[in-house]
């Protein structure tokens, strides 16, 4: 089998990240009084932050201030647990990209984030973006 290009999905494959927005949302959820956990944070995994702000609102009796608060004071946080080394690289993709390279194998990343977000994580995971074929992010796709 001869591959030519190998797409890494960014959180999740890459880098553990669901850590680093779990513990955020936990700060800003301790800081407004609000009960969570992270078996209520799992089922907003994937789902993007509007279906969890609708969700939220709904849950915390239609306080949409309060879920609005409480993600403008996640979102603070997330820079700052990663610039304190919080997020951490998935196990495995520092050698699967080294294998990749040492066999000329191309391999780009995909992410539903922003580029700026992509570029930040990377820059403080000590990951090279130039290792990548190219970056598709949230900035390349027109919202249909």
């Amino acid at each position: 089998m001869n591959l030519d290009l190998v797409i890494f999905d960014m959180d999740g494959v890459i880098f553990d990240s669901e850590k680093v927005y779990y513990e955020a949302n936990q700060i800003a959820a301790d800081k407004l009084g609000m009960d969570y956990s992270l078996a209520y944070y799992k089922q907003f995994i994937g789902a993007g932050t509007d279906a969890m702000r609708a969700q939220m609102i709904e849950d915390y009796g239609g306080d949409a201030q309060l879920i609005d608060d409480f993600l403008r004071i996640s979102e603070e946080n997330v820079h700052p647990l990663v610039e304190a080394g919080e997020l951490k690289l998935k196990p495995g993709f520092v050698e699967l990209s080294q294998y990749l390279q040492a066999n000329d194998i191309a391999y780009t990343l995909a992410s539903s984030n922003y580029k700026s977000e992509i570029e930040f994580f990377l820059e403080h995971t000590d990951v090279d973006p130039a290792s990548f074929e190219t970056i598709i992010s949230a900035d390349d796709v027109a919202e249909a």
